[in-house]
């Protein structure tokens, strides 16, 4: 059985840039496991939770259901919680 390892820059990028990929693999049984490098911090255009401890946790949980229902457990991500670079 082979085991996929997804880096993914912020929670989101996996499903959106490798979500196609994820359900064939899941759909073969086949093991994934997501390693998320950002917090995501600052992936929002709303100023209150720009930025915040709020959208770290959001984001997070985001990812988590997303990948839940691609069928990747929770157990197989890895959030190393670097922080996110903002860029004007």
């Amino acid at each position: 059985m082979s085991v996929t390892l997804i880096f993914s820059p912020h929670p989101d990028d996996e499903t959106i840039c490798c979500g196609g990929l994820i359900a064939r693999k899941r759909a073969k049984n086949e093991d994934i496991y997501v390693i998320f490098m950002t917090d995501g911090r600052y992936g929002t255009k709303n100023q209150q939770l720009f930025g915040s401890k709020e959208l770290i946790e959001i984001r997070k949980n985001e990812a988590i259901k997303a990948l839940r229902i691609l069928g990747v457990p929770s157990k197989n991500l890895i959030f190393l919680g670097f922080e996110d670079l903002y860029h004007m």
